[in-house]
């Protein structure tokens, strides 16, 4: 998901390299933002699993007595090292493609993957009597 983002987000980033962005604050950019949603994905992906497993727990083996953290320390960590994985991986893909951008073509195309339509703040109104 994050690169379909990435891919539609070009404009944006040919808008930023126009304004004179470095390259190199835009990578951090990039990452940091990919590495943020992917934090913030497993740790909902963490509270989901750990409200899954104890509704199923309680669910289908009621008389079992399990241990009080359903999550291990080593779950934790693979789940934290996965997330910043994933985030840096899937940050570091547009940042490579934003190196490459010819900025005059991604600022037209930008244009044209719009429509064309106007804005309706931008139209002209005329008044009918």
């Amino acid at each position: 998901m994050l690169l379909a983002r990435a891919l539609r987000r070009r404009r944006e980033i040919a808008v930023r390299l126009a304004l004179g962005i470095s390259r190199s604050r835009l990578v951090r950019l990039l990452v940091t933002e990919s590495v943020l949603l992917a934090g913030v994905a497993a740790v909902a992906a963490l509270g989901a699993a750990a409200w899954g497993g104890a509704l199923l727990r309680t669910l289908l083996l009621p008389e079992v007595s399990w241990a009080v953290s359903p999550l291990h320390w080593r779950v934790l960590s693979y789940a934290l090292v996965a997330a910043i994985a994933a985030g840096v991986i899937a940050g570091l893909f547009p940042a490579l493609q934003a190196r490459a951008t010819d900025l005059t073509n991604a600022l037209k195309a930008g244009t044209r993957e719009s429509g064309g339509h106007r804005s309706r703040l931008r139209r002209d109104h005329i008044p009918r009597g």
